[in-house]
């Protein structure tokens, strides 16, 4: 080999290496990010609609969607808490975003979130930490399964629709993410399979499609199309027709924003274009618009407990029977020395009683009530009665005795 020849490998074996060992550092230096839930626990609130995540002290922030360690995918989230010793950093394509207690993200992309927490016993900070990614899809046409929300159409403002890959179409009256007043009726495909549940209780849908019991609704969808793809899709809104104490945080459907809001007739001032907390009580009208698509909505927040009254007073303790009233409708509970009673309206007997109240926005009260047995009346009363007994008897007697004999 000649000289040229030897000089020109080395030179190329000394930049290959060192290329290599750039890579590596610059991969070395690249921060990681994993998602990481194992430290908290999760619940759910049904009058804010929302999702709680608890560390082991009981510190809590909270999140508009089920998160995973895996993968999350929605349209819009919003994650927030309450408490002054957690903090919420999201990262971006773009960057940190502006660190606050609540975020909401609906711009599409892939967001790294990190909740961070010092422990309240000093035993050091801990994290909870998940990646979300936000979009209408959340996969390729050309992947095997298709999952995520609903793609709703607009129909004529008043119908909305989604096709599934079979060519099925399922048809609602309720957007995706929707409060609202009115019935929902859904129409969903013979060759769709369907499952749904209210209030996270398993239930059926009637024959005819009609929604007709106040709840929060999620429905799944799964079929298969024929290229042999499956399409699993899931949908979901909330029913309120009566009074109910259930609402929150009410947020906009999914691509729409608040435009107008009313609490009692009075206007209220949109501060959020996708959310708005209801912290008041009474009747509340919000319209939401999206593009030409406006709708609207009226609900009634109910937060009063009812208030019982016992053979019409408050008062709780008694010798005799007592009827139980209440100043709204409202199904009542009793139980007696802690069994269930049979009666609801009227107590019977000595004992101890706890009533229940619930009314229909679901409040509920709660009072404790004792009928006392006669034998339980004061001790002091019965030595009052005998003694005026013992004094009236000794009067008697002397005036019997001093009274001269009359003979006839």
């Amino acid at each position: 080999m000649s000289f040229k020849k030897a000089f020109s490998a080395l030179v190329t074996a000394v930049l290959t290496m060192i290329l290599m060992s750039l890579v590596c550092f610059a991969d070395s230096e690249k921060p990681s990010f994993s998602s990481d839930l194992s430290l908290v626990s999760r619940s759910y609130d049904e009058e804010t609609m929302m999702y709680f995540y608890a560390f082991p002290d009981g510190a809590k922030f909270y999140a508009s969607e089920v998160l995973s360690d895996s993968e999350n995918f929605t349209s819009i989230l919003l994650v927030g808490t309450e408490e002054d010793d957690i903090s919420i950093l999201v990262n971006s394509a773009n960057g940190f975003l502006e660190q606050s207690q609540e975020v909401f993200l609906t711009e599409d992309g892939v967001y790294e979130v990190t909740i961070s927490h010092e422990l309240r016993n000093a035993s050091g900070s801990v994290q909870a930490r998940f990646a979300v990614e936000i979009g209408e899809q959340s996969a390729a046409p050309a992947e095997t399964v298709i999952s995520g929300r609903v793609s709703l159409e607009n129909g004529d403002g008043e119908t909305f629709r989604h096709t599934f890959l079979n060519g099925e179409i399922f048809e609602t009256n309720v957007l995706d993410g929707e409060t609202v007043s009115f019935m929902p009726k859904l129409s969903v495909p013979e060759n769709v399979v369907c499952s749904m549940t209210r209030d996270g209780k398993i239930c059926s849908l009637s024959t005819s499609g009609l929604i007709t019991e106040d709840g929060a609704y999620k429905i799944d969808f799964t079929c298969y199309g024929s290229d042999g793809r499956l399409e699993k899709r899931y949908f979901s809104f909330n029913f309120f027709s009566k009074p109910t104490n259930r609402l929150g945080i009410f947020q906009a459907p999914f691509g729409f924003e608040l435009t107008r809001i009313t609490l009692n007739g009075k206007d209220v001032p949109v501060t959020e274009r996708n959310f708005a907390d209801l912290n008041g009580e009474g009747e509340y009208f919000i319209e939401y618009k999206n593009g030409n698509t406006t709708r609207s909505v009226k609900l009634s927040r109910d937060i009063t407990p009812p208030v019982l009254y016992f053979n019409g007073t408050t008062d709780v303790i008694f010798s005799e029977r007592v009827f139980v009233t209440s100043d709204t409708e409202c199904s009542i509970r009793v139980t007696k020395n802690g069994q269930i009673s049979s009666s609801t309206t009227e107590l019977l007997g000595a004992g101890i009683y706890r009533i229940t109240a619930t009314d229909a926005a679901g409040n509920t009260t709660s009072a404790r009530v004792e009928i006392k047995a006669v034998s339980a009346i004061n001790p002091l009363d019965f030595v009052i009665i005998f003694g005026v007994l013992v004094v009236g008897g000794v009067v008697y007697f002397f005036i019997q005795r001093n009274r001269k004999m009359t003979v006839r």
